[in-house]
Order: C-alpha cells, then structure tokens, then sequence
C-alpha cells in the first residue's frame, strides 16, 4: 500500500515540484537539495535562475509598457547612483557616454544601449530587440581556478558559508581555523561546532579510500560504503563529470555536469586562493599534495563545514507526504533510510591496531572500543531540526515603507520527531518550527520575525516596512538554517507636489523623489521612463526628468497623470496654478 502511495505522489507531483530524480542508487548523488554538484563554470543562466530567478515581465495597462521585470533585473536596476567599483563585475558599457574616460556611477547606459527602431523611428533600448540581453553570462563570467563570483564576497571571505548553502554546509571561523554554526536562539550570531575527540571507530565515515570499507556492497563507481564519495561522486567515479538532470523551481529541465567530491571543493576558488588549511590538515611542503594528511582524522577536518548536527539532519521529501527518519526512499539524503547510514558508516568490522594492521576487534580486546555494531538499524522518527529548504518567495519585489505579506514555498519548515526523556527509557514528541529572518545584502540581520502561518512546506509571515534595497530571506530552526532566497524591495515614486502650471499651457510639474534620473533617455521610448494623462496620451515635449523634478508640457490640462519607471507606476492628482 506505500509503495502505491508513493508512487501516485510522485506522478502528481512531477511536473510542478523542484525534485530531480537522478539514478536513485548513487553515484551522482541526487540533486534535490542544495547548490548542485555542479562547477560555476558550466553554468547558464537558466541554472542561475534556479536561485536568481525573475518573474514574466508586467506590463502597464495605460502605456503597455513593460515595467516592473521582476526580481533580479530590479535588483540590477538598484544599482543606477551607486558606485562602478568592479564587484562583482564591471558593467559592459563603462564609458556610456563614449568622452574617453570611464564614468564613476551607475547610469542606465552603462549596461543598456540605445538604438534606433527603424520601424517606428524611435529610440530603443537593446534588450527590447536582442533576445539574448538578459544572459548572465554576458557579464558574469567564470574560468575555472579563480574565486567564483559568490566566493569572492565578503561573507564568503569570512567563512560564513551557511549564509549562502544554509544548514547543509557550515562555516569556517577564519583566524582559528575551526568551524562555526548560526547560534540556535541569536540570529546573526555564531557558536563554534562541536567535532568529537574521542577516538574514531569503524564507523568513522572517511573522505574516500576508507581501508575498511564494506566492499561487499561496492557500488558501480567502484567505490564501497563507509566514504563521503560513495553518493558524492562522479558516475564512473574517475575524473571529469557526469550529465544528470536538474528540475528548476519553474519546473524547467536542463542538464548539468555533476563533479567529484573533490572537485566540487576545488572548484570554488578556495584551492587557487590558498585556502587548502580551511579542508585539510598540512604537514610539510603542499605544493605537490604530499604534505596533506589522509587518515581516519581527517574526518574531523570535513566536520568543520559538515558537522553531526548538519549530517544528521539533511533529508529530501522525494514523495511529498512529509518526512519521516527512517521511512523514507533510499538516497534522498542522510537519515531517511537505513541504506543512508550504511553509505556513510559501512565498514568490514576491522579496526587498525598499533601496528597499522587492520585487525577484527572482537579478537583483539585492546581494541574493543573501536567497535561498533555494524548491525544496528537507524530508529524510525528519530532525528533533531531537519534542515529547511526554501524553494520560492513571493512575492520578491516589494514597495517601499509598506507592509506585505509574504508567502515562502519549500520543504522542512516545521519537523516533529521522538526524543529520549533525560533519566528514563521514555520517549516523547518535540515539534520544531521556523522563524524568519531578514538580512541584508551582506548577510546582517535586520530582522527576526515570528511567521503568520506555517507548516512543513509554507510560512506566510508579514514584513514590515523597509526601506529600498536587496534583501535576504532565509529560515532558522533551532540550530539549523534555510538556504536564503533574495527580496528586492523597490523605492516607488513620493510626490510631494504635482501641478499645472496654466501660464505656460498645459505645463505639468511634478516634485518628490524617487522618480529616477532617465540618464540620457527619452521617456516614452520603450525605455522604461513614461508619463501619460488619462487616456493614454503622452506629453509633446518632455523637459525635465530628474529623481526629483519632471517637467513636461502636455496638448491639453490633463486630469491625472501616471509615472511609470523601472520600477512600477503611480497615479498622480494634479492641482491647478
């Protein structure tokens, strides 16, 4: 009966969920959760939209022009003022104005161009006739060896990768080279990781080439049981890559290159900027990779970024009726299945002795505390705050100093799982649940907030006024973190005074802010800058339009007018002089 169960879920849920079902026996590892296993490299940008994603473009019920483009090209447009300083990238037009010398601050021209539609004799810009324009890898571009775009940042710079991986991954504190974890009650803040000290084991889980591997159970990559690349690996387990499917959360396919274990590490950047002591232990000359230690310590070095607590906690809902430790699929993550456990923790019942020798224990009693029985099974429903997994925010462009409720979409917002009860042999439910938390671009908390509503797969929560910017939503449960989604919030046009000055004929004048410089533009062009009365009608000439001031003249007294800009359209009253 589960068995149908199961797969009357999966056919339901097929076309619409962000799941992929790679080959579900491992390697490739399957790309459910997480930044794929993939290089930056071999990115598109509809992989790239698989976090930055935008929505269709609007369009302007008066003008029928298109405003408001969605959440990335918003958080593109926040950019005009501030200053070009080359992170990440330089624009691609950085002297727009073609006088020999570079500009300084962003202006619309430094990543549009302006050309004539021979069809309707107007100005045009480029994106409108090039189908390409919104590419990202017309600007963002990547070469394997240096820093990617993501880890050149600041917050990657400071160890704080869970800001960007969530739970999944920890982080490195940067001067003592230890790993570091979101503190369970403060937002914001970190606490070091816990790694054992206490001898390891025949269960130890090894980075690969584990010597007491289960090789009874070795896979088709040839790797056994009891390694970190027995799942995360490549599908021959050789060097280069493994094509998998990956399904964005518009429900779009595409292919990517699955890496090794390795090589996904390597691939970051971190290798070439000689950050190998953040994954390894360095004993004498490492420039030829003879001075890192590989032994059954070198554990402890992984659970840095990877801790039990992490570990322990990552799990897929492959079939969409929630999760269950020990009730679910095999390789949709780590406690699901007992097949799970035995990936990471297989072995062949030996242990090493002084000698180097690997030996069985239960013969050789000075070792019986190496030994763990292979054999126990991984209790049903037991487990700590699985981590969550947000898959969409909407909506992600918000107005200016008003409030909106947000809806969140993903997985493990709230888990309920049996605990040991201290001093007795009782169990008992604990439910953990989710807060919100608003960061800034950089990663600095600015908000904490209790959601409206939530369940396993939704959190409406209201976000209070906030002032224009790109923003971070993520989730804490406990000591565990939601991988973070951006929120543009957009500075929408504050009129103060909006007149006609009859002297001058139908000449409107409007004052405030927040209209946006048009840079050079001529509104009313397909350019993303309009002003129109009532019924439709442009101004016949255009003044002025400045972020504060716009001044146009106009056939006849207009009753009201709409400003439209990049970023959305007012309807504005006007009085009469």
């Amino acid at each position: 009966m589960k068995i149908l169960k199961h797969l009357v879920a999966f056919a339901l849920t097929l076309g619409i969920s962000s799941m992929t079902y790679a080959a579900v026996t491992p390697p490739p590892v399957n790309q459910n959760m997480g930044i794929p296993d993939s290089s930056f490299e071999d990115f598109d940008a509809s992989l790239c939209l698989s976090c930055h994603h935008a929505i269709q473009n609007d369009l302007d019920a008066l003008s029928n022009a298109p405003v408001n483009r969605g959440y990335n090209p918003s958080r593109h447009h926040l950019a005009i003022g501030t200053d070009i300083d080359g992170k990440p990238e330089f624009p691609p037009f950085r002297d727009a104005d073609g006088d020999g010398t570079n500009e300084t601050v962003f202006g619309c021209l430094n990543c549009h161009k302006l050309l004539l539609n021979p069809a309707t004799g107007e100005t045009e810009i480029e994106n409108v006739i090039l189908a390409n324009f919104r590419n990202c890898m017309n600007c963002h571009t990547r070469n394997k060896g240096p820093l990617t775009v993501h880890h050149a940042t600041d917050r990657a710079q400071q160890g704080n990768c869970f800001q960007c991986h969530g739970g999944i991954v920890r982080g490195i504190d940067v001067e003592k080279q230890e790993g570091k974890k979101p503190h369970p009650t403060n937002p914001g803040e970190t606490v070091p990781v816990s790694i054992p000290t206490y001898q390891t084991s025949m269960i130890t889980p090894w980075r690969s080439k584990k010597p007491n591997g289960d090789a009874s159970q070795e896979n088709h990559a040839g790797t056994e049981p009891g390694n970190c690349n027995f799942c995360h690996n490549t599908a021959d387990g050789n060097s280069g890559s493994t094509d998998e499917p990956l399904t964005l959360p518009n429900g779009e396919t595409i292919t990517i290159k699955v890496y090794s274990n390795m090589d996904n590490h390597h691939n970051t950047g971190f290798f070439e900027d000689g950050r190998c002591g953040w994954c390894h232990i360095e004993s004498g000359d490492i420039t030829n990779g003879s001075g890192f230690i590989t032994d059954s310590q070198s554990i402890r070095i992984c659970q840095r970024c990877h801790d039990r607590s992490s570990l322990h906690n990552i799990e897929f809902d492959a079939v969409g009726d929630g999760i269950i430790p020990g009730g679910e699929e095999p390789y949709f993550g780590h406690i699901g299945n007992q097949k799970n456990c035995w990936g990471c923790h297989g072995n062949d019942k030996r242990v090493q002795n002084e000698d180097g020798e690997w030996v069985d224990p239960r013969t050789n009693p000075e070792l019986r505390n190496q030994s763990t029985d292979g054999n126990s099974t991984l209790r049903r429903g037991v487990s700590g705050a699985l981590i969550p997994t947000i898959t969409t925010v909407t909506p992600r462009n918000v107005a200016d100093n008003s409030e909106t409720l947000v809806t969140i979409t993903g997985q493990s917002f709230v888990n309920s799982a049996l605990l040991d009860r201290s001093g007795s042999d009782e169990q008992y439910e604990y439910t953990w649940t989710s807060k919100v938390v608003i960061s800034d671009k950089d990663g600095n908390v600015t908000a904490v907030i209790e959601p409206v509503s939530q369940d396993a797969t939704t959190i409406e929560f209201m976000l209070p006024p906030q002032t224009s910017g790109h923003y971070l939503v993520s989730l804490q449960k406990a000591y565990q973190v939601s991988n973070p989604l951006g929120l543009t919030v957009l500075p929408m046009a504050d009129v103060d005074q909006a007149f006609i000055y009859t002297p001058f004929g139908s000449l409107v004048a409007i004052f405030g802010k927040d209209f946006m410089d048009s840079s050079g533009l001529s509104p009313n062009q397909q350019n993303g800058f309009y002003l129109v009365d009532q019924n439709g009608n442009a101004p016949i000439e255009f003044y002025l339009w400045k972020d504060d001031m716009i001044v146009a003249l106009f056939a006849d007294d207009p009753e009201t007018v709409t400003l439209t800009n990049v970023f959305g359209s007012k309807v504005i009253s006007l009085d009469k002089y």
